[in-house]
């Protein structure tokens, strides 16, 4: 799968899909994510079912703040994908950061919709290396 990054809400939202990854960064706090975010899930749902995979992993660790205005976008995806054959339904990995306060809260609810196929990674913090410690 590739999509382009894709900048929303002025470029305080990031989505963008590597191979079998989708990256989600900045804040979603829009009274209407939809405009964006339906379009989005409905392109990765689709090419998921395209090329098989079995599963596709959704990065959150740098989402750092989602309204329940969002959280519906990501349910509607997961509803979507709930109602496709077994034989090519895919899982949905959230890699999440522990230390971002709604993740490890909102998340295991969404993994409630389908405990088998919604799986949950903490993600630890990498550490931020100073350029100077580069060179």
């Amino acid at each position: 799968m590739q999509i382009s990054t894709v900048q929303a809400a002025g470029g305080r939202i990031s989505l963008r899909v590597e191979a079998d990854t989708v990256f989600i960064a900045g804040e979603i706090d829009q009274l209407s994510p939809r405009e964006f975010m339906a379009g989005f899930f409905e392109l990765v749902h689709n090419m998921a079912l395209s090329e098989s995979l079995a599963e596709v992993k959704v990065d959150v660790t740098k989402l750092e703040f989602l309204n329940s205005s969002g959280i519906k976008e990501f349910l509607s995806w997961i509803l979507q994908r709930n109602r496709v054959p077994p034989a090519k339904k895919y899982r949905i990995n959230f890699l999440f950061a522990p230390t971002v306060t709604w993740q490890p809260i909102t998340l295991p609810r969404l993994r409630d919709l389908d405990p088998g196929g919604i799986l949950l990674t903490p993600v630890a913090e990498r550490p931020t290396v100073p350029m100077a410690a580069v060179r």
